[in-house]
């Protein structure tokens, strides 16, 4: 089951403006928000993929993958799961 198809519903439902989707995130990741520069987020995307990440990885919506256990979006968990 892909939860993220469902966000209107539950507790992703209760999120404020546009705020739609639940996400099982890490400390100290870092979300950026679509408001900062065209020039910075591809600043942001050469770095990453600089440091071996894809960026979809990164993206809500795009090539996120989903926790079997809860049908959250978790990010970068592939690469996490490399370093442990």
């Amino acid at each position: 089951m892909n939860r993220i198809d469902n966000s209107n519903k539950g507790i992703a439902g209760l999120g404020r403006g546009e705020d739609s989707m639940l996400a099982h995130v890490a400390p100290g990741e870092m979300v950026v928000p679509p408001v900062i520069s065209p020039q910075t987020q591809e600043i942001i995307k050469r770095e990453m993929m600089s440091a071996g990440l894809d960026p979809n990885e990164y993206t809500v919506g795009q090539g996120m993958s989903i926790n079997p256990i809860t049908g959250m979006a978790e990010f970068g968990f592939l690469k996490k799961l490399g370093k442990s």
